[in-house]
């Protein structure tokens, strides 16, 4: 347990040594802080409508008020928890459908291989922004039924990745050795397999999580959000009618939008890097 503990704290503090870990993972670090107190940090309720419309930042209002007179700065606050738990969400689930699926192409190999490749394709050749449109339309724009749907697209690249994980996996001898034994299939899958593959795939979901909170900012813009959260997308689409008379409304959030974004890039770039060995000794080179 010391052993595990100490490899766990070495392995971070290599990771936060190098400049885009530590940039990244300041980023996630202060939007969760924010995300987790915003019912404490936010200085008003985000849907309380007043007659101070359109004011600018000022120490009253310290990020100014949108066109109905709600509070920015609190509009914000709370739009943050939104994106990390859409891009949370979404990413996980892709992860799991990515990974079993995955595993199950690689290790049985044969017509299920064949079968799950052609439906990792299919999947990839869907434009994915349509999809997601057509299926919140379908089945409304509930905060869950969001997450659901951006993470049922996101999937296939992680399920790729996951088969070429196991494909070399599967010949190795401690897999071999335990098939031998009489272990079940199920067995070596989720003790030899799925742990010793999951790597890559969970730096890959990483990056998917910046697409996640990029696609749930694009359905809120596009009116296809969930109507009872606050989010950036919301924020930007209500106030584009107004950017000249008040910039803040949608600069302030877009702002925000390509600094969590670029924070999340940075943290999973930095991650692929050190759980892939071939990055490292690329980049090192």
């Amino acid at each position: 347990m010391q052993t595990g503990f100490r490899g766990a704290w070495l392995f971070w503090r290599s990771f936060l040594s190098t400049p885009a870990g530590a940039v990244g993972a300041a980023i996630v670090a202060v939007a969760l802080f924010v995300a987790v107190l915003a019912p404490y940090l936010a200085p008003a309720d985000p849907y309380q409508i007043t007659r101070a419309t359109f004011l600018a930042p000022s120490g009253e209002h310290i990020l100014g008020t949108d066109n109905l007179g709600r509070d920015m700065a609190s509009r914000l606050i709370w739009g943050t928890r939104t994106s990390l738990l859409f891009g949370f969400g979404a990413a996980s689930l892709s992860l799991v459908i990515g990974v079993v699926l995955g595993a199950l192409s690689g290790y049985f190999g044969g017509v299920t291989d064949h079968l799950f490749s052609r439906l990792f394709e299919v999947f990839l050749m869907v434009p994915r922004l349509f999809l997601i449109i057509l299926l919140v339309a379908m089945f409304g724009s509930n905060m869950l039924i969001a997450i659901g749907v951006i993470g049922f697209t996101l999937w296939p690249s992680n399920a790729k990745l996951m088969r070429a994980q196991v494909l070399t996996l599967k010949s190795r001898a401690f897999v071999r050795a335990s098939i031998g034994s009489g272990a079940s299939h199920l067995h070596v899958l989720a003790r030899h397999v799925m742990p010793n593959g999951v790597s890559a795939v969970i730096a890959n979901s990483s990056l998917q999580m910046a697409n996640a909170v990029l696609l749930e900012a694009s359905l809120s813009f596009l009116g296809l959000g969930d109507p009872n959260v606050v989010s950036w997308g919301q924020v930007i689409q209500q106030g584009q009618s107004y950017m000249v008379r008040a910039w803040w409304i949608v600069t302030l959030p877009g702002l925000l939008l390509v600094i969590l974004i670029l924070g999340i890039y940075l943290l999973g770039d930095a991650l692929a890097m050190k759980l892939n060995p071939r990055l490292r000794t690329r980049g090192s080179a």
